[in-house]
């Protein structure tokens, strides 16, 4: 039952689901939302799907990795809509170049780009 796995959705819970989708919609550029009732609901950006979930309970941050083509011009974008930026693009040893994000709910997400054509500017251990 090799390669069965198509994509994975994440389903993040929130205190309110439209707040949540309103957020992805007007910071993060989703542009296509569904929502029942303030229960469950969702935003897409290309390939891209996020599941909000309504609790009433406290939960702990989820963390959510997203490949992108330009992390430079989506930090840009994030600067603009005033997203709270975490981690501004950085370069890794292990050739991503990423950049992190705390949504209105506390999650976390990172989106990052594969170096090509050039090695990491990351400091030299001592």
């Amino acid at each position: 039952m090799n390669d069965y796995l198509r994509n994975v959705i994440p389903a993040l819970p929130c205190k309110n689901v439209k707040e949540s989708i309103r957020f992805y919609e007007e910071k993060l550029g989703f542009n296509n939302t569904w929502a029942h009732e303030d229960l469950y609901g969702a935003a897409f950006n290309g390939n891209v799907e996020v599941h909000f979930l309504k609790t009433s309970e406290d939960f702990t941050p989820s963390y959510i990795y997203t490949r992108v083509d330009n992390v430079d011009k989506l930090y840009e974008f994030l600067i603009q809509t005033e997203v709270e930026v975490t981690t501004p693009p950085t370069d890794r040893f292990y050739k991503l170049r990423e950049c992190i994000i705390r949504d209105l709910n506390g999650h976390y997400i990172t989106f990052g780009e594969e170096i090509i054509g050039r090695e990491p500017n990351v400091p030299k251990e001592n």
